[in-house]
C-alpha cells in the first residue's frame, strides 16, 4: 500500500514538474492564453462567386495549434442556350453537390497565439457533386422524360497543404479576415445512373403529317422510323447492359487532378 501512495506522488509531482516546464517553454503542453477569442466562425467569400455556400468553424486548442471544419454545399440549374445546338432532351443541366474539408492549423511565430497570425495548414477534401440533364418534356420527340435522363455522379478524395495568415481586427478581435492559398491533389471517381426504362427510343408521329398516312414505313408519316428505332434501342441496350454489369464508380478521373491542384479562400468571419 505504501508502494502505491509513493508512485501515487512520484507521478503527480513528475506531471507537475512537466506542466510547469511546458508554461515557461511556450509548447503543445502550455495552457491556453487569452488574448485572443478562441472560436471562429467564416464564410468564404470566393465560393459565393461560384453560386456555393461554405462556412467553416475554427478553435484554437493550444497557443500556437488550432483544427478547423469546413462545410460546402451548391445547387444550380444551368440552362444551355448554345447556336445551333437544338436537342430536347439536354435543355440544361441540374447540378447539386456539397464537401467538407477538416483541416489542422499551427501558428509557429512565438510572438502570435492561434487563431491569429500566419499559419501552415495540412488538410483533407472530400466532395460529392450529382449532375443530370435536364429534359424539354413539350418537345414531340420525348415521349416519357424519364427515358432522356442520365445522372452523373463524382465523387472526389484529396488532399494538401496550404499556407495564409488570419487577421483579427477590433478591440475584442472579433472581427476576421482569412486569406489563404495551397497545394493540393486528389482523384474524382464517376458513376452512371440511367433513370428511365430501357426502351428510350419509340417511332414518333409526325404532327405535319397527312391525317391519311397510315403506312408505317413511310418516312414522311413519322418523325424517327421504325427501323431507326429498333437500331437506336439496339445500341442503347448495349449501352446501359454494359453500365448495369461494371461497376462505373470505380472509374478513375485522375487526369481532372492536372485542373485542380489549387486551394483557395478569402475567409470573413467573427470570433468569440
Amino acid at each position: 500500500m505504501k508502494k502505491i501512495k509513493f508512485v501515487f506522488i512520484a507521478v503527480i509531482i513528475c506531471l507537475s514538474a512537466n506542466i510547469a516546464t511546458a508554461q515557461t517553454t511556450g509548447t503543445f503542453l502550455a495552457p491556453r492564453q487569452y488574448e485572443v477569442p478562441q472560436n471562429v466562425v467564416k464564410l468564404n467569400l470566393s465560393s459565393i462567386a461560384v453560386l456555393h455556400a461554405n462556412l467553416s468553424y475554427q478553435r484554437a486548442f493550444a497557443n500556437h495549434f488550432a483544427g478547423q471544419v469546413a462545410l460546402l454545399y451548391g445547387s444550380q440549374y444551368i440552362p444551355i442556350n448554345i447556336p445551333g445546338f437544338e436537342q430536347p432532351y439536354v435543355k440544361g443541366l441540374e447540378y447539386q453537390g456539397y464537401g467538407i474539408t477538416p483541416e489542422f492549423r499551427w501558428y509557429p511565430l512565438k510572438a502570435q497565439k492561434a487563431p491569429r497570425g500566419w499559419y501552415m495548414s495540412p488538410f483533407f477534401q472530400y466532395r460529392n457533386y450529382d449532375v443530370r440533364n435536364r429534359v424539354d418534356a413539350s418537345s414531340p420527340f420525348i415521349n416519357d422524360p424519364k427515358n432522356f435522363v442520365v445522372a452523373l455522379k463524382m465523387e472526389y478524395f484529396g488532399g494538401g497543404i496550404a499556407t495564409g495568415y488570419q487577421f483579427m481586427f477590433g478591440k475584442r478581435k472579433n472581427l476576421v479576415i482569412d486569406i489563404l492559398l495551397g497545394a493540393k491533389y486528389g482523384v474524382p471517381t464517376l458513376g452512371f445512373k440511367y433513370e428511365g426504362t430501357v426502351d428510350p427510343i419509340k417511332p414518333i408521329k409526325n404532327p405535319s403529317a397527312s391525317q391519311s398516312c397510315t403506312d408505317p414505313n413511310d418516312i414522311n408519316c413519322y418523325i424517327v422510323t421504325q427501323n431507326v428505332a429498333d437500331a437506336a434501342n439496339k445500341a442503347v441496350n448495349t449501352t446501359i447492359r454494359d453500365f448495369n454489369n461494371r461497376s462505373l464508380d470505380n472509374i478513375s478521373l485522375g487526369f481532372l487532378s492536372q485542373f485542380d491542384f489549387l486551394r483557395s479562400a478569402l475567409y470573413v468571419g467573427y470570433a468569440f
